[in-house]
This record gives C-alpha cells, structure tokens and sequence, in this order.
C-alpha cells in the first residue's frame, strides 16, 4: 500500500499488514480465529510476551453464529513489527481452538439484559493478569450503547483459566434496570449467582463504563469513557498493590485527585469538565513515546479517522490533535470501509518510538479484520 500523510508532524503512514484470518503473517484459522475486531496490547513481563485482545472472534469472515467468543488473547514473542504480527499462540482449548475469555448471556438485542461482554484492556501485576471488560445490555443507534458495569477479572496462569474481581466494578446506566444489573454483577466467570452482592449505587459512574488500565511507575492508571463512542476520557488511579480495591482509586476531577467514594461523587457532578481527552472519543490506548517525549492517547475519532493527541504529563490534558486515517480514507485495504479501532503499546515501535505500529478495525460486507499500520514521525529539529 502507498504512503501518505496528513500532518505536518508526520512523515508517513502506510498499512502494513492483516493481523487475523488467513492473509496474516501468522494465518489464524490454525486457532479457529478468522474474523477479529480491536487487538488492545497488554506485556506480560512474567511470560515475556505480548499478548493482544481481541473482540468479538468468529471462524468466518464476516460476523456469524460459528463459534463466536466475545474475546480471544493472542500471545506475541517476536516484538519485532516490521514483520507484521506473528503469533505464536493463542489461549486455546484442548483442541487448540481460541478460548472465550470472558463468558456472556448473548441476549437479543431487544431483551434488555446483557449482548455480549467485551474486554477493553489488560495489565499485568505482580504475575496476575487483570482484563477490564464492559457489559452491554443493549445496542442503540450506531455510535451508542448502554452498559450495565465495567468490571474485571483475573488470572494467574497466562489467561487460561480466570476469576472475578467483584469489588471493581464501575456500574453504568441504571434506570430501571436496576435488578438487572444486581444480578450481573454479582454473578461469577461461569455467570452463575454469587454471594458477592455489589451497592451498585455507591459504584454508580457512567463515565467508567469502559475502562483501560496503564501502568505507570507505582500506579495502575484507569482511563475511562462512557458507553458509546460519543464523549469524552476520564481518569483514575490506584498504587499497584491495590489494585482490586474499589475504595483506594483515586479521580481525577477538575485537576486535583479525589479518593473513594468522594471521588466518585465529585466525578458524577462534574464529569465532563474533567476530561483529559475532549470528545468524542471511540476504544483508546495510551503509551509512553521516547521520541516525542510524550503520552500519547491513540483512538478512533468517530466520522473523522484515527487520531493521536500528545500530553506531557500522564493525566493531560491530551491536545494537538493529529490525524493518521480518515474516516473513508482510499488508503484503507479494504472498500466500503468501516474504520474503528487504533491501539498501540510502547513496544509496537523501532528508534525509541520514532515509528509506531498500531491496529485498527474494518468491517464490511466482504471481511470483518484487524489490521496493522506503520506510522513514522518527522524528524525532530
């Protein structure tokens, strides 16, 4: 594919490669992994290993009932992207096909209860691997959804087998779907009831309905946004150690952290004027570039493309907006075009960050992919 560029700031961007189903430098129909969406990086220090998560994974091309998972982990080795990503494994079952990560009710539509549950990123500490995944009761017109929490789950052997963490759970809309959402939250990974019962008004934020988690130095950092891809990023943090208590996070509200349950009131009155990235804001990563010597916050900017805004500091403000794909962009390998997605780690790089590879979606009547995109900055003066 040709190069081009959009920005002053950039040099070129160009698709490098598929990153699922058979066209891939590493074909994943050996894991029964063919269509894919999103691909969220988390590094595992324990395994050495990067490990990518997916969205919903089906064993066709396009979206079907054949064996379809919420979310599937695939697991890199070779951190050398110029070659495109070559997998080799994936958290498979006894017969070597991609495991579901994250069980769901898989309710129509219209019942109100619960889609699908879908992971939004991962982190690993201390050798205990934390998935942060959003339940979606329904979905509304394109662009929004209603969750019923954000919660997470934890395993201790490379995403093989996991548990619930039920006191992290951030409960989004409520209304009147109040026993709804008593049940979900207090079900187990098989989605059988618990006797963990959540106050799910006291853990009542929508703005994390979906959250992902970074590391920085002796902090988890939450970056947090509504469902939907209409609105803006909000943040929080916890000292790695505490990382499955609910009361130690702290939130960002209007330039000052605010810990608990305080915080989380503070954060419902004044949730969009404490934003580190405007909106709207699609499924985002956030990384640390060594070249630019800044955060970089990459996501799908919705009915503009995929876009980076750069911060100093870790908690913002994210500015300086620049794009890298358009929203129907000629450059995309696929056409019509159906463009979501952008994610990134420190490690999906070459020359301390001068070049970035990051995956993004497309989705359209032909195939239902992730992607990988080269992306190179201008020299620095």
């Amino acid at each position: 594919m040709n190069e081009f560029s959009y920005s002053d700031e950039i040099e070129y961007v160009r698709f490098h490669s598929f990153v699922s189903g058979p066209d891939s430098p590493t074909p994943t129909l050996k894991w029964d992994v063919y269509g894919t969406d999103l691909g969220i990086p988390c590094f595992s220090k324990k395994e050495q290993k990067l490990y990518l998560f997916f969205g919903d994974t089906f064993s066709t091309p396009l979206p079907s009932d054949v064996n379809w998972r919420g979310t599937v982990i695939g697991k890199v080795k070779d951190l050398d992207f110029s070659k495109g990503v070559n997998f080799d494994s994936f958290v498979s079952d006894e017969k070597g096909k991609a495991i579901n990560l994250i069980k769901h009710h898989k309710c129509k539509n219209e019942e109100f209860y619960e889609v699908t549950k879908i992971c939004q990123g991962g982190v690993e500490v201390n050798g205990a691997l934390y998935a942060f995944y959003e339940s979606i009761r329904s979905w509304g017109k394109p662009g929004y959804w209603d969750v019923n929490y954000s919660g997470a789950i934890k395993s201790l052997d490379g995403g093989q087998t996991w548990q619930r963490v039920h006191d992290l759970t951030w409960v989004g809309k409520i209304d009147r779907y109040e026993n709804v959402i008593k049940e979900l939250v207090s079900e187990n990974t098989d989605m059988k009831q618990t006797d963990n019962h959540i106050d799910i008004f006291a853990h009542h934020i929508e703005a994390f309905s979906q959250i992902y988690p970074y590391e920085h130095k002796e902090y988890i950092y939450i970056f947090g946004r509504r469902g939907g891809r209409q609105y803006g990023v909000s943040l929080a943090r916890v000292i790695k150690e505490n990382i499955e208590c609910f009361e130690e996070y702290e939130y960002w509200v209007q330039n000052k952290w605010i810990k608990g349950y305080e915080g989380i009131k503070k954060l419902n009155e004044h949730e969009s004027e404490s934003y580190v990235v405007s909106l709207p804001v699609s499924n985002i990563t956030i990384s640390y570039n060594k070249y630019l010597q800044k955060y970089i916050a990459l996501y799908y900017k919705p009915s503009y493309g995929v876009v980076i805004r750069t911060a100093k500091e870790i908690y913002g403000p994210y500015e300086n907006e620049i794009l890298l794909i358009k929203q129907d962009d000629e450059h995309l390998p696929m056409s019509p075009y159906g463009l979501y997605g952008g994610f990134t780690h420190e490690l999906m790089s070459k020359e301390d960050g001068r070049t970035i590879y990051f995956i993004v979606s497309q989705w359209n009547k032909q195939a239902y992919l992730s992607e990988l995109f080269e992306c190179r900055f201008k020299e620095n003066k």
